[in-house]
């Protein structure tokens, strides 16, 4: 049977009610150290996000370029076709 009056009965009520207290307060540290990591998490995806947008616009800008330099390799072909044929 356990005792529920007496000073011994209180002390372990006392030490009950501090190891409570404690464990709410290490909770409360691990939920704080879970969000900060969370929000860490969350900026570290949106900068990979951001660098990930800045890739497909450096490559669609790549891209361009091979295309304007495929045009301007045709021009020249259909140039030195034409100059040969003046030459001829």
């Amino acid at each position: 049977m356990i005792a529920t009056t007496g000073e011994t009965s209180r002390q372990c009520g006392d030490l009950q009610d501090k190891l409570a207290g404690q464990a709410m307060a290490a909770i409360a540290c691990d939920l704080d150290h879970a969000a900060s990591a969370y929000a860490d998490a969350v900026a570290a995806l949106r900068g990979a996000s951001q660098a990930a947008d800045d890739a497909e616009k450096a490559l669609a800008a790549s891209g361009k370029s091979i295309e304007f330099v495929a045009k301007a390799i045709q021009l020249a072909s259909r140039a030195s076709v034409l100059a040969a044929s003046v030459l001829a």
